[in-house]
């Protein structure tokens, strides 16, 4: 079985700007139990899929090139940050995404419509774009002060083309997750 998602890839800018970002703050809190994410595996994921065999990543694969070829490159903004659940209780920090077309939104529901005729089982949460920066591994006060600076943080927003989704295979180990590309789909 492998565990599968498709995502949409960050600029290298993005990269940079998220990496000093996270660097800030792991400089501020650095006795917390955080696991910061690696610059390198910032995404934004589209659509969580989950263990699937051999068989069904091949349709996967197909879903996805029918999926993208009507779909032109588009344009996205980094802006604003956010906690998961919540500042009081937070487990996720993450990075804003600025979708003034909704084309995510768009690109999600026809993913969404390909894998459930294929006899996927659907996926029907809302998809709040983001970027997950860290995951905390505390609760209390320490946790909250955390979350709170990082609501408070002002990033300057950075716009980005997306011009493929990826499908990527996430392999977890007791040191994190490793991401690996399984297939690349351009769009118009």
């Amino acid at each position: 079985m492998r565990r599968v998602f498709t995502a949409i890839d960050i600029s290298e800018d993005i990269r940079r700007m998220a990496g000093l970002y996270i660097d800030g703050l792991r400089g501020e809190f650095p006795k917390h139990r955080v696991r910061w994410e690696s610059c390198g595996k910032l995404h934004l994921t589209v659509r969580f899929i989950g263990d699937i065999n051999d068989k069904q990543l091949e349709t996967v694969i197909k879903i996805m090139d029918r999926v993208v070829e009507p779909i032109h490159s588009f344009q996205l903004t980094i802006e604003g940050t956010g906690v998961f659940p919540s500042v009081r209780k937070p487990r996720i920090l993450w990075l804003g995404v600025e979708d003034e077309n909704g084309s995510v939104d768009r690109l999600k529901k026809s993913i969404e419509a390909e894998l459930e005729n294929a006899g996927f089982p659907g996926e029907k949460r809302l998809l709040k774009p983001h970027l997950t920066i860290a995951r905390i591994n505390e609760t209390g006060i320490a946790a909250a002060a955390l979350a709170s600076k990082h609501r408070e943080s002002h990033i300057e927003p950075v716009a980005f083309d997306v011009s493929q989704i990826t499908v990527y295979e996430s392999k977890l180990l007791p040191a994190g997750s490793v991401y690996s590309v399984i297939s690349r789909h351009r769009l118009q």
